[in-house]
Parts: structure tokens; sequence; C-alpha cells
């Protein structure tokens, strides 16, 4: 018990700092807004400034659980102890995962705490009104905190995998793109249920259409279950993984053909997409003419 005690207090020093930068990181961010100039700025990109901080802390956290244990040959010593590997990976991985769990109450909050406040000067902005004001704070931090900590799983795979922490991110950067792609695509074909966003209410985007915001509580738990669900299916592979393989599994060079393989697949997609768009608007369009141009000459030579 002592073995797995020193091991808590290892991983939760080395954590401890990053979320606390974090957590003062929000705070500072709470108190400028009561200058009203920074308040409108914060207004207006609020949502790209906390899904990025969240973005930078699950890769942060995540990076360097098992990579910089190899590379500093620490590693082997870890899952040598009385403590069983399988226990030293649940500690890191969930220790990190509830230092994202204290980063985004902090990063929603900096919104919600003094929400009756949040103005705006242009009206393409007010669908983030909407947004924040449909969805109560519980929901939002909820639904954010699982999706990031899929995120943050991925980041994890890439570690267990790599010997250097760079290199895992690039690793779970390239299986979050690829899983992406996968739930916006086939499985939403086999769960329809995935298909929308479960955030349901009527608001404005930013080209002034109609698009749904608010909390449809089927949904939600959907969302949310699978994100939790993904996450602990991917701690199960990080797990698998170690267990098989002390050593680096990837080599710069595997992760470099790997992200060109994806590029090459996004380029493909994208174009091929693009060309049979067009393809089918060029040859749509000549049936369309010879039709209208045959209704306009029947009309033309018909007597009157």
């Amino acid at each position: 018990m002592s073995t797995l005690y020193a091991l808590l207090w290892k991983e939760g020093r080395e954590i401890l700092p990053k979320v606390l930068v974090a957590v003062a990181l929000a705070v500072v961010v709470y108190l400028m807004r009561n200058n009203a100039d920074f308040s409108r700025s914060y207004v207006a990109s609020f949502e790209e400034l906390i899904i990025g901080g969240l973005v930078v802390m699950a890769i942060v956290l995540g990076m360097d659980a098992i990579a910089r244990e190899r590379s500093t040959g620490t590693l082997s010593f870890l899952l040598d102890k009385p403590v069983a590997g399988t226990t030293v990976l649940a500690v890191k991985f969930l220790l990190g995962l509830g230092g994202l769990l204290l980063v985004a109450p902090m990063a929603w909050a900096t919104v919600y705490i003094d929400l009756a406040s949040l103005e705006v000067e242009r009206e393409y902005l007010a669908y983030k009104l909407v947004t924040v004001q449909s969805i109560d704070y519980a929901s939002m931090v909820a639904l954010s905190f699982t999706q990031f900590s899929l995120f943050y799983a991925l980041i994890f795979i890439g570690s267990v995998v790599t010997d250097h922490p760079f290199k895992g991110v690039a690793v779970g950067v390239a299986l979050a793109m690829v899983l992406g792609v996968f739930l916006t695509g086939p499985a939403t074909a086999i769960f329809p249920i995935l298909n929308h966003y479960p955030l349901v209410a009527i608001g404005l985007d930013d080209q002034g259409h109609l698009v749904r915001l608010a909390t449809d509580a089927t949904r939600f738990w959907v969302k949310v279950l699978a994100n939790l669900g993904l996450t602990a299916a991917a701690l199960a592979v990080a797990s698998v993984l170690l267990h098989r393989h002390r050593e680096a599994m990837l080599s710069w060079r595997t992760v470099a053909i790997g992200w060109g393989a994806i590029i090459v697949a996004i380029f493909a997609i994208f174009y091929g997409g693009r060309s049979s768009t067009n393809g089918c608007l060029l040859g749509c369009s000549k049936p369309l003419m010879s039709s209208t141009m045959g209704t306009s000459l029947s009309k033309t030579d018909s007597p009157i």
C-alpha cells in the first residue's frame, strides 16, 4: 500500500503544477472581465479560447505520461515495482483525467459565473449568447469534459506507444483525426442518434442561419455516455499495449508515414467530393438546359 501511495504522490506532484497554472489563468480571465474592453473581446471569442485551452490541457496532461518515463529510463523501474503495471497505468491516466476535470469547470466558469453581464455589439455574435443561455453550466461542463477526456485518452495512447512526448502528441492527434472521421461518418450511419449535436435550441450562426443549440436530454446523455465509453475503451487499449510492448513501438519515420497517409486521404476525400459535386452540377445542367430550351422552342413554335 505504501508503494501505491508513493506512486500517487509522484504522479500528483507532476500533474499539480500544470493544473494550477490553468486554474490561475482562469481566475485571471475572470478578474479581467471587470474591464469592459476586455470583457467585450473575450465574449467575442470565448468559445475558441475555451476549446483551445482544453485541447492544450489534454495534450499537456497526456503527452508525457509514459513517453517521458520511457525516454528517461524510469519506466522499467516503475513496472517492476510491487504495484502491477496496470495499476501504474491507471493511476497515471486517472490523475491526468482528474486534472482535466478540475480545469473544465474553471474554464467555463469564466463565462457562466457572470452570465447576465454578457453583451455583444455585433449581431452575428448573438448566437454565442443563445448557446450559453440555453445550456446550463453543469451540462456544458459534462459535455465538454467527456469530449476532451476522449481526446486526452488518445494522446495518452500516443504516449504509451512512443518514447518522446512530442511523438506521442503526433500519434494522438492522428488517432483523433481518424476517430473523428469515423464518428461523423460510418458511426452515424449505424447509430443515427449520434448524427446531431446534442444541444438543441434555436439560435443564429455567424451567417444568420438557424441552428439548434439548447439541450435535448436523450441526445445529450447518449453523447456523454458514448464519450465516456470510448475513453474507458482507450484506457483498456493503452493497458494492453503497455503490457505487450515495454519498448516504443513507433519511430519518427513511422509517425511521419502515418501522417502522410492521413493528409493524402484528406485531400482525396475533399477534392474527390468537390470534383464529383462539380461534375454532377455540370452534368445535371445540360439536361436541364436542353429541357428548358425545348420547352421554350415548343412554346415559340406553337400556334397562337
